[in-house]
């Protein structure tokens, strides 16, 4: 027996039928037996075998070491998700244990903004002795709510979507697109300085009369936009030169428009009618454009067609018919061009027909067709009420001025003049203008977004993302 350190050693000599007793009791007795080479070694010998075989080992050792931090380096991510699943399936038996326990257990189901989970996860934990959070991705059968996340520019703009229809989760939300559209037609309706200006005090000091709680995120929403798009209609007054009208013409100043051409335009009902249908020919084709990548996207093998027969259609006929209907003069429209563009249109027409017969068969393709064509120039000419509502706005305000103004002329010159006169003259002013400027602009940029854009490619019918919240009861002490 031999005593290093913290082991000993025990060399036994016995017969070989008693090997197996002596062995078992070594190892019943928490001991190790020791291979005893074979070979006819001195010990000097075997030290220097063992050593060499020490050091073998620690090589190998080592780049065992080696290659395992490179299958980690290389595993990482998996083995940090498995060290989450086991870590989640870890909690999720302790908490099972403790529920086999307990007398009551809650169980809550519901959907949360994936940017939250750990937000949520976190507060859960810190509040609830035992509790297990198991989070997945919505199924494809499934239909989770929808929260929309917009710049806070566009946010208000959600109101009016919500109007329509709130996106389904797997939706495209045309918050963005609606914002820009929404507020550039009010304000080319409203177009006036004052009249926008007016309308902004209204939506800070007297909308909240016209509602049960002003502190509603709805309603704050609602404010924004009358606030954006009466600065558009502001922006637009001030570079054509309208406050209340002429208004500015009493005091003998002849203009104040910042943009004379802007002015020019706005103020000939040709121009204006023009640069609206151009603005309606934008808005719509967007809105087919939008449908084609949604067609294209859902494999409707009828929509893709039918779009494109649209686009090669309007470009080849709308040249054509600027030429040869309304006589306007294009210098490059000469030659075989006409010809390619009137092939162009044809081969739009045969794709448009052609889609109709795919999705409606031989007998209704055949007629229902030529609404698809009807229907674009009725939605274009659509938007010619930008022209007359802005026009109307402009002339009413011009006439309420011009009414006040003969009203006060014929008073009789002198005191009644001064005084009842000027009565006269204020009261037709602020009823004329107040009635102008209740004309609102409103009702028809919702139509000209919901009718004419929205219903091309837009669906909706999701449901709005709602958190789940507790109110706590009032605590009353009785003294």
């Amino acid at each position: 027996m031999v005593t290093i350190e913290n082991e000993t050693v025990l060399y036994a000599i016995a017969k070989v039928e008693y090997r197996e007793t002596i062995e078992s009791a070594v190892s019943d007795s928490g001991g190790k037996i020791l291979e005893i080479p074979e070979n006819d070694l001195t010990l000097t010998e075997f030290l220097e075998v063992a050593d060499g075989k020490i050091h073998k080992f620690e090589e190998e050792l080592a780049k065992l070491h080696t290659e395992i931090e490179s299958r980690t380096r290389e595993n990482l991510e998996k083995l940090i998700l498995f060290r989450e699943a086991l870590s989640a399936e870890t909690e999720r038996l302790a908490v099972l244990a403790k529920a086999s326990e307990a007398k009551y257990v809650t169980l809550i189901e519901g959907w949360i903004p994936e940017s939250n989970v750990e937000s949520t996860i976190t507060e859960l934990k810190d509040n609830i002795g035992y509790v297990f959070v198991d989070t997945r991705k919505p199924e494809q059968a499934e239909e989770p709510p929808t929260k929309m996340r917009n710049a806070t520019a566009v946010k208000p703009f959600e109101v009016i979507v919500n109007l329509f229809g709130t996106p389904k989760y797997t939706e495209w939300d045309p918050t963005p697109i609606i914002a820009y559209f929404f507020a550039i037609f009010f304000g080319i309706m409203l177009g006036d300085v004052v009249y926008a200006a007016l309308l902004m005090l209204f939506a800070y000091f007297g909308l909240r009369l016209l509602v049960d709680d002003p502190k509603t995120e709805g309603f704050k929403l609602f404010q924004r936009i009358i606030y954006i798009s009466g600065g558009v209609g502001l922006v637009i007054g001030v570079l054509t030169g309208s406050y209340l009208g002429n208004f500015y013409e009493f005091f003998g100043i002849e203009s104040l428009a910042l943009a004379g051409g802007i002015q020019e335009m706005f103020s000939d009902p040709v121009s204006f009618i023009q640069f609206s249908l151009i603005m309606g020919l934008v808005h719509v084709n967007i809105a087919h454009v939008l449908a084609l990548i949604r067609g294209i996207k859902e494999g409707q093998k009828a929509v893709v067609p039918n779009k494109v027969g649209l686009f090669l259609l309007q470009i080849g006929a709308i040249p054509l018919i600027l030429v040869f209907i309304l006589g306007m003069d294009i210098p490059w429209l000469t030659g075989q061009i006409p010809t390619i563009l009137m092939s162009i249109a044809i081969i739009g027409l045969v794709l448009i027909v052609a889609s109709s017969l795919m999705e409606k068969g031989a007998f209704l393709g055949s007629i229902f067709w030529l609404f698809d064509v009807t229907g674009l120039l009725g939605d274009v000419m659509s938007y010619a009420r930008l022209a007359g509502v802005g026009l109307a706005t402009y002339y009413l305000a011009y006439c309420f001025n011009l009414i006040a103004d003969l009203l006060y002329g014929m008073m009789p010159v002198g005191i009644v003049q001064a005084i009842v006169g000027t009565l006269i003259f204020i009261l037709v002013l602020l009823v004329g203008h107040v009635l102008n400027l209740a004309i609102t602009c409103f009702v028809h940029s919702l139509r000209l977004c919901f009718v004419e854009f929205l219903f091309k490619f837009y669906e909706g019918g999701g449901r709005a993302y709602s958190p789940f919240r507790l109110k706590a009861r009032p605590v009353f002490v009785k003294v």
